[in-house]
């Protein structure tokens, strides 16, 4: 009589096949999601920093802040008081139109002092102006987070009621554009 059937070794082989590329198959999706998860967790630490680490403030003498207005910019005389550097800054006009510019300005390090001219586009009839801090990587990096909770923002009776820069007496070094 012939015997119709799968031989012990043949099945014990196809067995062993069947489990190793299950367990290769499982192997490639557990990295995938751990891949995943720790850059969501990169991402959340240094969303944590913004809250934590990050202080930039306008500078203050004798009662007097230091920002003021041309007809497309405004400028600030800012100090880093944070723990961190800033890469750059995102430059928010909400307006008749929404202009987010980013990446605007450079490397702030901590600890110092700087004064920036932020251009805007006078087009949008702006109502509000943000400055918002960027951390890590560089000031061209898409992988920088963006401090939204640390923005320096500017209504429109902020920016009717700030001094011309003309009549400040103080130097403007640093201009950047967003435009």
């Amino acid at each position: 009589m012939l015997k119709r059937g799968v031989s012990p070794l043949i099945a014990t082989v196809l067995l062993v096949m069947i489990v190793v590329s299950i367990g290769a198959a499982v192997m490639v999706v557990i990295q995938g999601l751990s891949e995943e998860q720790i850059q969501t967790i990169e991402h959340q630490r240094e969303v944590l920093k913004c809250s934590g680490e990050v202080d930039i403030q306008i500078v203050k003498v004798s009662s007097n802040y230091r920002l003021c207005k041309n007809t497309t910019e405004i400028v600030l005389q800012m100090e880093n008081k944070g723990l961190l550097d800033i890469a750059a800054f995102d430059v928010l006009v909400i307006g008749d139109t929404i202009i987010r510019t980013e990446n605007v300005g450079n490397k702030f390090s901590k600890g110092n002092f700087s004064t920036y001219a932020f251009t805007y586009n006078t087009t949008a009839n702006p109502v509000k102006v943000a400055i918002l801090p960027r951390i890590g990587g560089t000031a061209a990096s898409t992988d920088a987070v963006v401090c939204e909770e640390q923005d320096l923002i500017f209504e429109s009776e902020d920016l009717d009621s700030m001094i011309t820069c003309a009549t400040t007496g103080w130097p403007i070094t640093s201009h950047v554009t967003a435009n």
